[in-house]
């Protein structure tokens, strides 16, 4: 049986971190800082880019193969020449004539993104697990030769 004039006790309720607390946190102690690198993610990305870069290339590989064969001295020549390829370009789009062309300008779109997606990738696996203690150039290795009876 509660008395009368008995009152709910109150909590304070709980400070609650958050990611502003946890933010803070961090740039008070740097060193403790850790943040997820989807490694796995981006490097399955870098992979599906570079199929998609190989097989554009295998494309260009066939085109120009096709040019060499044709009997139009033109799509001969762009294998050997830029000014040739570049004539193309006024060409009806998904002309046979054309073709290099707008796979040359596909792959100058890629090969940059390809690239920068490399070197983000290398500079934040090394950059972020590299080891907190000696640099593997001031590691001295001792190896013990047992003797021979």
């Amino acid at each position: 049986m509660c008395p009368e004039d008995a009152k709910p006790m109150e909590f304070p309720i709980p400070e609650r971190g958050g990611y502003e607390k946890l933010a803070k946190w961090m740039s008070i102690h740097p060193e403790l800082a850790v943040f997820r690198r989807f490694g796995a993610l981006y490097t399955e990305s870098i992979l599906l880019m570079q199929a998609e870069i190989t097989q554009i290339e295998q494309e260009l590989q066939h085109v120009r193969a096709e040019d060499k064969k044709s009997g139009d001295v033109d799509r001969q020549l762009q294998g050997m020449s830029w000014a040739h390829i570049v004539s193309t370009c006024s060409a009806e789009e998904d002309s046979p004539e054309r073709k290099q062309y707008d796979i040359i300008m596909k792959l100058r779109e890629l090969l940059p993104q390809y690239c920068e997606s490399m070197a983000a990738n290398w500079s934040t696996q090394t950059e972020v697990s590299r080891p907190s203690g000696p640099s593997p150039q001031t590691v001295e290795l001792t190896f013990v030769i047992p003797k021979s009876n």
